[in-house]
């Protein structure tokens, strides 16, 4: 079913996560996004705050400000400035939002539309198909937590190459972006944003049309990244960053692994000391199971960025997918050493410790990796205690998010494997599938899957990654 909406002179596709005026794609963070459609989809109803940190953030510890940080972007880019006409969201003390205009279907702007074209006069508003393409996924909870992630660049280029004036504002908006976006922290800063800005003040800056180009790579659909691939391309040429950022989305947007696989080495073979390129390498690697041939990529990416904390916890993270819980746990812990508040490095061991049946610190280490409200804490203790992780993951699937329109399936079906219900932890792969979910790819190595890997459904939901996109949509 198509979930499109029109509102003032907006357009909301809930399916691809984008956000059209005009018929241009409106700049914003695929979370805020998230929020607005369950603004929109709730209707006359008042979303308070902790359904919004339910629902956008679920089984994830993050701080209660990350919803005023989107809400105010999504004012922002509305265009609501304080008067009755420019109203959309609107927030009611002590409960949280509620979405006011006036929506449209698709459909019912379809209809509005043909009834003002039968008229003499000609219609205001001409109805534009979209004819942007590409893989359907769902925003994952706590941006990204659980997918390999960026290497830091280590070239000694000027970071303003290939020009040299860029405003010292623009390169501090640029170093302000690149320090957000390598913590893998975005409390109240979107990394895409503070890049966008840079570009804003030198529209030539090779570098941040680089790095926006990374954060669009994680983003709902691969059609930004490539434009901004593109432009970089006309400014500078080709590099081994954009080959490794292009075969990035080839991999995860596509599952063209052939695709990918050729950009990587190519990238290697431009820059044989790019960090990025090797470590992206080594997740293709270990996604395809070759792990000692992943090892290889990872540890020479680890030489050459020596202080990329993400390259080092996903070493940790690519031991737990080889089954070699001992050195993941060591990875992950000397990473934890470097810098205990490294979220990322808390999550994966947590998924160590659960595999090794250590209850107690799994949930510890959950609680660390994020930071909520006391009492989301004190309450989240009370089922632990009560029941285990099985019932902090009951929990987590209660209240129907995860149905055949769960919004995150992938997470789903990791839960449901861990409680043992095989035929629903099926289910939700194969939708993860179905919509070409960002996470589908690790469930051909993640161990929390092994049981079900003998079984048929299990074997299609395999092929169809593994056989690329094309199967993947029938």
């Amino acid at each position: 079913m198509q979930r499109i909406y029109e509102f003032g002179e907006f357009t909301l596709d809930a399916s691809r996560l984008m956000l059209i005026r005009g018929g241009d794609e409106v700049q914003v963070s695929p979370k805020a996004i998230e929020l607005l459609v369950l603004l929109v989809e709730s209707g006359d109803r008042v979303v308070t705050r902790t359904e919004i940190m339910d629902r956008l953030w679920q089984d994830t510890f993050v701080e209660e400000g990350n919803i005023n940080f989107h809400i105010s972007n999504l004012r922002r880019v509305l265009g609501q400035n304080g008067k009755p006409e420019s109203q959309y969201i609107r927030t009611v003390p002590r409960k949280g939002y509620k979405f006011i205009a006036a929506v449209k279907t698709a459909a019912e702007a379809s209809e509005t539309t043909e009834a003002q074209n039968s008229s003499p006069r000609p219609s205001s508003r001409l109805w534009r198909p979209f004819a942007i393409g590409g893989a359907v996924i769902a925003a994952t909870a706590f941006v990204l937590a659980s997918v390999f992630t960026l290497g830091l660049r280590q070239d000694n280029r000027n970071a303003a190459n290939p020009n040299s004036d860029v405003p010292p504002e623009a390169v501090a908006l640029f170093t302000k972006g690149k320090r957000v976006w390598e913590s893998r922290v975005f409390n109240d800063q979107d990394p895409a944003e503070l890049f966008r800005q840079a570009i804003a003040i030198a529209p030539n800056y090779l570098d941040a049309h680089v790095a926006l180009a990374d954060t669009y790579a994680f983003d709902a659909t691969p059609e930004r990244a490539e434009r901004t691939i593109a432009r970089a391309r006309s400014l500078g040429g080709e590099s081994a960053d954009l080959l490794a950022t292009q075969a990035f989305v080839k991999m995860f947007h596509y599952w063209d692994w052939q695709g990918a696989e050729a950009d990587f080495a190519n990238a290697i073979s431009l820059e044989t000391n790019n960090a990025k390129a090797r470590h992206w390498y080594g997740v293709l690697l270990s996604l395809t199971g070759r792990f000692d041939n992943a090892r290889d990529q990872m540890r020479r990416a680890r030489e050459l960025a020596p202080d990329s904390l993400i390259i080092a916890a996903d070493l940790g993270q690519l031991e737990y997918f080889a089954g070699d819980l001992s050195a993941a746990a060591d990875k992950l812990q000397n990473v934890l050493r470097l810098e205990p508040r490294f979220a990322m490095a808390r999550r994966y061991l947590a998924e160590v410790h659960e595999a090794r049946g250590d209850e107690a610190e799994a949930f510890e280490e959950r609680l660390k990796s994020g930071v909520r409200r006391s009492a989301d804490i004190a309450e989240s203790r009370k089922v632990f205690e009560q029941g285990g992780l099985r019932s902090i993951w009951e929990r987590s699937i209660s209240g129907g998010k995860c149905n055949a329109d769960s919004t995150n399936p992938y997470d789903c079906a990791r839960m449901f494997a861990k409680l043992g219900d095989r035929e629903r932890a099926l289910e939700q792969l194969e939708i993860a599938v179905r919509k070409q979910q960002f996470h589908a790819p690790f469930a051909l190595v993640d161990p929390v899957f092994a049981p079900l890997r003998e079984s048929d459904r299990f074997r299609s939901v395999s092929q169809a990654v593994e056989q690329g996109s094309s199967l993947a949509r029938q």
